[in-house]
């Protein structure tokens, strides 16, 4: 499918020809790209989610086909951080509900133990997309990891996942944003042992998928609670000596 083998000429067609820029730009945000997800600590980004009238307002210039084409998957003028993927992952495991992530689960008291404060989950909001098409998501992303682009990359039997990789240019010819986003289980018996993850990796090429590499190692020492010097023993023979992890 077009999302396991990451096909960027499907993304194209359908970005230019079916959709356009402005449903894909009101999508995008639906997703929560171009806003910050509100997490509890200072200096958070909100990216770009560009459109027509961003790009006149902003730059002075009319958008033109080959922008649509880019935005199509995921170049352009687009940026994101990797907490907002972590977050369009999670968004998709819970098909269409995007919560506000937090790093302080709770404070207790240092003597005797006891919870003063405690952070509840807290909707952001619900995207009025059909949990099928979340579904059809999962799906495809789910055949990334099992028969497609990542397939060489997540080797971990510890768990069920879905993932994506993903290459961003960065305007430079010997560097790239490898990405991966992910989460598992695929499907849980109790959602909340699901995990989202995002990584980047400012790579010095456009196929080793170092991101997904990365995801491996964690995902496999989550679900196995190992420690990483043990994870990465744990996953030999792999693709890669394991001394380059060590």
């Amino acid at each position: 499918g077009a999302l396991a083998n990451s096909s960027n000429f499907f993304f194209y067609t359908v970005g230019h020809e079916h959709l356009g820029a402005e449903r894909i730009s009101r999508y995008a945000k639906l997703y929560g790209l171009g806003q910050p997800t509100g997490i509890d600590i200072p200096g958070e980004r909100s990216g770009t989610v560009p459109s027509p009238h961003w790009k006149e307002n902003t730059l002075g210039q009319r958008w033109v086909g080959g922008d649509t084409v880019n935005f199509s998957i995921g170049q352009g003028y687009l940026t994101v951080t990797p907490l907002q993927m972590a977050n369009v992952m999670a968004m998709v495991a819970n098909r269409g509900v995007i919560y506000r992530p937090y790093i302080v689960a709770e404070m207790r008291d240092p003597t005797t133990g006891e919870v003063l404060d405690r952070t509840e989950p807290e909707v952001l909001h619900s995207a009025p997309i059909r949990e099928s098409t979340f579904a059809s998501v999962a799906k495809g992303l789910r055949q990334a990891v099992t028969d497609g682009t990542a397939r060489g990359s997540v080797t971990t039997r510890a768990v069920e996942s879905v993932g994506k990789t993903g290459t961003g240019e960065i305007g430079r010819s010997d560097r790239w944003h490898s990405w991966y986003v992910a989460y598992a289980p695929y499907e849980p018996v109790d959602p909340m042992e699901q995990v989202a993850i995002a990584v980047l990796v400012d790579a010095d090429n456009d196929y080793d998928f170092w991101a997904a590499r990365a995801a491996n190692l964690i995902m496999h020492g989550i679900f196995t609670n190992l420690n990483y010097e043990d994870t990465v023993r744990d996953l030999r023979p792999w693709y890669l000596p394991w001394r380059d992890f060590l």
